[in-house]
């Protein structure tokens, strides 16, 4: 649905989202999101692993926040911050 790709899955959750009282879309979004980047590494991981016998997995967690509106919002300094600390994780 966030690529704009016309797949059934996506009319589904176009559905659910339109069946929705107004102040339900926002959690219901947040849900997804929130889900969605628990997935997102495990599923990166095994495409990658899949069939290379000399892969090595080494894990890491960098977590993003699933909320539509942060709160609260990232200052300057948390943004600076964070590449350094992405380096770090890949480099230690």
């Amino acid at each position: 649905m966030q690529a704009n790709i016309d797949s059934p899955e996506a009319s589904d959750i176009k559905k659910e989202i339109a069946a929705l009282k107004p102040d339900q879309v926002r959690p219901y979004i947040e849900q997804i999101s929130e889900v969605s980047n628990y997935m997102h590494g495990t599923h990166v991981a095994g495409i990658i692993m899949e069939g290379n016998p000399y892969a090595r997995l080494a894990v890491a967690r960098i977590t993003f926040d699933y909320k539509l509106i942060p709160d609260p919002c990232p200052t300057r300094e948390l943004s600076e911050r964070t590449p350094e600390a992405c380096s770090r994780v890949v480099r230690d």
